[in-house]
């Protein structure tokens, strides 16, 4: 009686939970309106359907007293797929699409074609990437085709042997844990589908034992996602060589087609959220990663509309003043720095030093490149921190990417300025700004060459390292805003409630084209709120130019700089000051 009652039980939570993933698959304009009571919407739905999934998967694991018709009622039940769908429950909790969201069918078939007449496929790249939701959309239509295929996830797996031959052993051992017995698998003719492959690359009879001989009649086809794939990289293993084809996280990256789908997922909870300018937007700050799209999304539509931030126009102000930043920082989107800094055994030599990841920073913030010599180049390149623009070297990855590490990088290297602390907007405000730049920096940034847009990069990071040191640490500074979020928003900006705005110009280029910017009734910057600005315009090595004694707004001030940027004039309508640069 005992073993019926929770055969019964297990029947009746898997029936619910095909009753839930029929909705889930329904648009919400076809939703029932039962089902808008009882699930409120796509997201809540989803929560419910991994809660239901892992209470299951407890039942299933604990020891039950068994007859004979009770364990074949279980295991029938077990039929479902339930224990195979565990392995990418993670999907939810990372913020990224689960099943039914988005079908990717166009990487999808691209990876299974590939498998099929090319070989093993390894898909590897950093945290919160997409890597897992994308092998659950593998699996599902894998599982579509009728494909024999094994699902396993490495995540849980652990391996305390120190001889081959014993972890090998353990390896067997967590696939028969799983389910799936190892020695079938490589008797067939089958795909394998693996996700945290990185836990498993130091094992070497494992791979031998899935590489098919010249006169073997089964083949067993690789799709493996990892989040590691470098040699010696603090502490890790190189991928195995049996990958015939590698891809890495801009294989990943949503395009604008896939966007558009996983938007119009959370157009349908909150309509009032579309605009085709905050779309664009959010193209342009993520660069199609897939966490932090979605993420951004969610973070919109959960915590943006119970802040009363309910109409696209909002949103999108919100987001040009950074209101995505810190929160995208709490939900661990990005590897910090402490986590990149090297790690390893005492026999060990680290990939790259302290040293090396603070310099290798600095090159990216001050001038938005890092060249391919560069000794940090590969690893941050590996880290989804660096994004190869060719063989020169490249950039950030993406806009969000790029403004975590200049404010990571002012928590980890910079000291506030104890005895300067300055809240309000005012000419003695600029002045602190400047003497507090760093001159051997801007000098070292400067001697780069004589491209503009460096040089102005390394201004923009120098004010914003001036002001963090200046300002509380609650402010919220948001630098390059006009490059990435489209002309006409500010290049520096101060929020939480302070609203100071930087425009930042050099040898007076376009200078009435940049104060009319500001125009209240008419100026590119009349939406942002303003409560202080100032137009700074910047001169080097004491060189004057045919404007040097025009000023010519209050809120102007001409910057001419000394050799080797050791002091700086500082010229406005509220007279001149010559300060030292630390």
């Amino acid at each position: 009686m005992e073993v019926q009652i929770f055969a019964n039980e297990i029947k009746n939570m898997t029936i619910k939970l095909q009753e839930i993933e029929k909705v889930l698959k329904k648009p919400l304009k076809e939703w029932s309106e039962s089902d808008k009571l009882q699930y409120v919407n796509h997201e809540k739905l989803r929560v419910e359907k991994n809660n239901l999934i892992n209470v299951i998967t407890l039942l299933l694991e604990q020891p039950q007293p068994m007859s004979d018709t009770g364990s074949e009622i279980v295991n029938k039940n077990t039929n479902l797929s339930l224990k195979p769908k565990e392995i990418f429950d993670a999907s939810i909790f990372e913020g990224l699409p689960d099943t039914g969201c988005i079908d990717r069918s166009a990487k999808v078939d691209l990876l299974i074609r590939t498998v099929q007449q090319t070989g093993p496929v390894l898909i590897s790249a950093p945290k919160f990437s997409g890597k897992t939701a994308l092998c659950q959309l593998v699996y599902n239509e894998l599982k579509r085709r009728n494909f024999p295929f094994y699902a396993i996830s490495f995540n849980e797996f652990v391996n305390s042997a120190t001889n081959e031959k014993d972890k090998f052993h353990d390896l067997k051992e967590f696939f028969k844990s799983k389910g799936i017995d190892f020695d079938h698998i490589i008797r067939s003719t089958c795909i394998l589908l693996t996700d945290e492959t990185q836990n498993v690359f130091g094992i070497e009879k494992f791979w031998l034992a899935l590489k098919a001989t010249p006169n073997s009649r089964h083949r067993v086809g690789l799709i493996s996602f990892s989040a590691y794939d470098a040699p010696r990289v603090l502490g890790t293993v190189k991928a195995p060589i049996c990958f015939q084809v590698k891809l890495g996280i801009t294989f990943l990256h949503f395009d604008q087609e896939e966007e558009r789908q996983v938007y119009g997922i959370f157009r349908e909870m909150y309509p009032n959220l579309y605009s085709v300018e905050l779309f664009t937007l959010l193209h342009d700050i993520t660069q199609g990663h897939p966490g932090l799209f979605h993420r951004s999304l969610l973070e919109i539509c959960l915590n943006f509309y119970k802040d009363g931030i309910r109409t696209a126009n909002d949103v999108y102000r919100n987001i040009i003043s950074g209101r995505l930043n810190k929160p995208l920082r709490g939900l661990r989107c990005f590897i910090p720095i402490h986590d990149l800094q090297p790690k390893c055994d005492k026999d060990d030599t680290p990939a790259i030093t302290h040293q090396q990841l603070q310099s290798s920073f600095e090159k990216l913030l001050y001038e938005r490149w890092l060249p391919s010599n560069d000794p940090g180049f590969a690893y941050l390149c590996y880290q989804g921190v660096v994004a190869k623009v060719n063989a020169d070297g490249g950039q950030m990855s993406c806009k969000l990417i790029e403004d975590y590490y200049r404010f990571e990088y002012c928590c980890v290297y910079l000291a506030p300025t104890k005895d300067v602390v300055l809240e309000s907007g005012s000419p003695e405000l600029v002045l602190a700004i400047i003497a507090n730049l760093n001159n051997t920096k801007l000098f070292g940034s400067h001697s780069v060459g004589v491209d503009g847009l460096k040089l102005e990069s390394a201004y923009q990071t120098a004010i914003m390292f001036s002001l963090y040191q200046l300002m509380k640490p609650t402010r919220t500074i948001v630098i390059n805003v006009g490059q990435a979020y489209h002309a006409g928003f500010l290049d520096i900006y101060v929020n939480n409630n302070l609203n100071f705005g930087f425009e930042l110009l050099r040898n007076g280029e376009r200078l009435n084209k940049h104060l009319e910017r500001f125009d209240k009734q008419s100026g590119k910057y009349s939406k942002i709120p303003l409560k202080y600005y100032a137009v700074l315009d910047f001169y080097d090595n004491d060189q004057p130019t045919k404007s040097d004694d025009v000023i010519i707004d209050r809120h102007y001030f001409k910057v001419i700089f000394g050799p080797e940027f050791k002091y700086a004039k500082v010229k406005s309508v509220h007279g001149e000051a010559t300060v030292d640069l630390k």
